[in-house]
């Protein structure tokens, strides 16, 4: 897994997320009203993982010495419904 500041010697995997997401709500309505967390997708680069979260930017570049990301998310490993390796 490709993290920031590694040499990049080859294309890095990318990865496409599918994940469940918190939402939010203001303003007055019934608390009988029924709500549902998003569907999200996320497709980029995984750069960090760890036993309860992955982290995925969507920008990446720099030379073969170092790796610079940017637009990160990173997401709670529970929230993830699926995520599938993607050939560029």
């Amino acid at each position: 897994m490709a993290r920031t500041g590694q040499k990049l010697t080859k294309m890095p995997e990318v990865e496409k997320i599918v994940w469940h997401d918190a939402v939010a709500h203001v303003g007055w309505a019934s608390a009988e009203q029924n709500y549902s967390p998003a569907v999200c997708t996320s497709v980029g680069l995984v750069v960090n993982e760890t036993k309860t979260s992955l982290t995925v930017c969507g920008t990446w570049g720099g030379d073969h010495n170092n790796l610079e990301t940017n637009a990160r998310i990173t997401i709670p490993k529970d929230w993830i419904m699926s995520r599938k390796k993607v050939k560029l």
